[in-house]
C-alpha cells in the first residue's frame, strides 16, 4: 500500500460517526442489506493543484468524494468526483478549536496563541 492509501485508510477506520445530507443521500444508495461503507469530512488536493470538499469514501479501489454543486440553471445537485489514489497530494482535516486558543486582534480577526 502507498502511504497516502495508508493514511486514508486508517483516516477512515478512525472517523467519527458523520450526520449530513449529503451521507444521508449516500446510504439511499446502498442495498438494505449492504455492510455500511466509513466516510469522512475532509478536502481533497490533487498533484494538479485542483482543491475539492466533501464527504470521502471509497468506492472499489478509487476515492469517492461527494459534495453539492449548483447547476446553471442554479438546481442543487450532488456531484460524485473519483480519484486515483497517486492523483492526491494532501488531505485536509478541520478540528474543533477552542475559543480559549484565539484571541482577537484590532481588525477582529482571530489569532492562534503561540503563533
Amino acid at each position: 500500500m502507498t502511504p497516502m492509501k495508508n493514511l486514508i485508510t486508517r483516516l477512515l477506520s478512525e472517523s467519527k460517526e458523520i450526520n449530513n445530507p449529503i451521507i444521508a443521500e449516500l446510504r439511499k444508495e446502498l442495498p438494505a442489506n449492504a455492510p455500511q461503507p466509513m466516510f469522512l469530512e475532509c478536502q481533497l488536493v490533487l498533484k494538479s493543484g485542483y482543491a475539492a470538499a466533501g464527504i470521502l469514501t471509497t468506492s472499489d479501489d478509487m476515492l469517492r468524494l461527494a459534495s453539492i454543486a449548483q447547476t446553471a440553471d442554479k438546481k442543487m445537485i450532488l456531484a460524485d468526483q473519483y480519484f486515483a489514489y497517486e492523483d492526491l497530494e494532501a488531505i485536509v482535516l478541520g478540528r474543533p478549536l477552542e475559543l480559549a486558543s484565539v484571541t482577537p486582534i484590532r481588525n477582529g480577526s482571530p489569532i492562534i496563541l503561540g503563533h
